[in-house]
């Protein structure tokens, strides 16, 4: 898999730990942000993703649009892909944490971004 350099954002601490390990197990790196403040800092340090993956909580919000206008704006940014990953329900299990990514979800739509990429 090519999608090694992931932007996240999310509000949530817990949603950006788990995309880290997913990030993690498939050889990635994730820059993590709970706001479109740090994912414009991020990218005015220099940070290049190669794939920006928005938590669908702020879908609502205009920060998704802010994000996306962020790398529109930027030539070498503006092909960028920008994914929203929904969180699956949680069931109610004592003693488990609430998983907030669906690993699987993740894993395939970085597998497909990447086989768009090579596919001529």
């Amino acid at each position: 898999m090519s999608y090694r350099n992931v932007l996240v954002i999310s509000p949530s601490p817990d949603y950006l730990d788990e995309v880290s390990e997913v990030l993690a197990d498939i050889g990635g790196f994730g820059v993590l942000v709970q706001d479109v403040d740090g994912a414009e800092h991020a990218l005015d340090q220099g940070f290049q993703p190669e794939v920006v993956l928005l938590d669908a909580l702020l879908v609502p919000a205009p920060d998704a649009e802010v994000v996306v206008l962020l790398l529109r704006a930027a030539p070498q940014l503006a092909a960028v892909p920008v994914l929203v990953l929904p969180s699956p329900p949680a069931p109610e299990t004592p003693g488990m944490p609430r998983r907030r990514v669906d690993r699987a979800a993740l894993v395939a739509a970085l597998q497909q971004l990447d086989s768009d990429s090579t596919s001529p």
